[in-house]
C-alpha cells in the first residue's frame, strides 16, 4: 500500500468515525429535544382541562415526534390521568381530596421520558369512558387516610 492510499484509508476511517459520532449524538439530541416538547405539550393544557383537552395530548406528542424524525410507531406512549400523593403538592389545602395530574410517559428502547402536569378541576366519573376511549388511562384515588 502506497503512502497516498494509506492516507486515503485514514481519511475514510476518520469520516466514518465522525459520521457514527454524529449519528449517535444527533439521536441523543433529538430525544432530549423530544422530552422538552412533551413537557411543552403538557404545559399548554388549560388549568381546567376537559376530557377532550386530555385526549388531544397523544396526537400532539406524536406530531412532535414526527417533526423530529422519530417514527411514531417506534415510541411507546402512555397518557394517564391520576390522583397520586407522590409529592407535597398532591393534596388540596384542606387535605380532603387529591389534585389530578396528566402524566405522559414515552419510551423508545432503553430511553424513557416522563412528565406530569397538574390540572385544577375534578374529572367527573362520567368522563372516564371518553378518556379511556381516547386511549387515556384513568387512576382514581379514594380520600386520604383519616380524611
Amino acid at each position: 500500500m502506497t503512502p497516498r492510499q494509506s492516507f486515503g484509508l485514514k481519511i475514510a476511517a476518520a469520516i466514518a468515525a465522525l459520521a457514527l459520532v454524529f449519528y449517535v449524538g444527533s439521536d441523543w439530541l433529538r430525544w432530549w429535544v423530544f422530552e422538552g416538547r412533551i413537557h411543552n405539550v403538557l404545559m399548554a393544557l388549560p388549568k381546567k382541562a376537559s376530557a377532550a383537552d386530555i385526549v388531544s395530548v397523544r396526537p400532539k406528542i406524536l406530531t412532535e415526534a414526527r417533526s423530529l424524525w422519530f417514527r411514531p410507531e417506534s415510541i411507546d406512549l402512555e397518557i394517564k390521568v391520576e390522583q397520586h400523593t407522590s409529592n407535597g403538592y398532591a393534596y388540596k389545602e384542606d387535605q380532603t381530596e387529591c389534585y389530578w395530574f396528566v402524566v405522559a410517559t414515552a419510551r423508545q428502547g432503553s430511553r424513557e421520558a416522563v412528565w406530569e402536569q397538574r390540572i385544577d378541576n375534578q374529572l367527573p366519573v362520567t368522563d372516564d369512558e371518553a378518556l379511556e376511549k381516547g386511549g387515556v388511562l384513568v387512576r382514581r384515588r379514594g380520600p386520604p387516610p383519616g380524611g
